[in-house]
């Protein structure tokens, strides 16, 4: 299991935990089975892996960011703009399903777009 799942499922427990919810509860915010959140919570070695959206629900849900979640900052702190992160999230889930062709195609006009701002 990578660092990454574990520290995860650490920081989704111990958040559930302290804002008092069950794994159902929680996942009934989340839209996901009470299994689904156990099977994170325990770190369980199968193939089914939260996807970007679901960690970002359950962030939101547990109001802390994505990065505190996954471990890639130990700072609690909740982004202010969630929804249009969730907005860009979809995006770049449509982006990454693309062909490599299309891919540097659409990067190259979401970077030229920003650039005229």
């Amino acid at each position: 299991m990578s660092d990454i799942a574990h520290v995860t499922a650490k920081r989704v427990k111990m958040l559930r935990l302290k804002k008092g919810l069950t794994q159902k509860s929680l996942g009934e915010l989340v839209g996901v089975s009470e299994a689904f959140i156990s099977m994170i919570e325990s770190r369980s070695s199968t193939n089914k892996r939260p996807s970007g959206k679901t960690i970002s629900l359950i962030a939101e849900a547990l109001n802390v960011s994505t990065d505190y979640l996954l471990g890639l900052s130990n700072t609690e702190d909740l982004l202010p703009y969630s929804d249009t992160r969730r907005e860009f999230e979809a995006i770049i889930e449509k982006v990454e399903q693309l062909d490599e062709d299309k891919r540097v195609m659409v990067i190259k006009m979401i970077q030229s777009m920003v650039k005229t701002l």
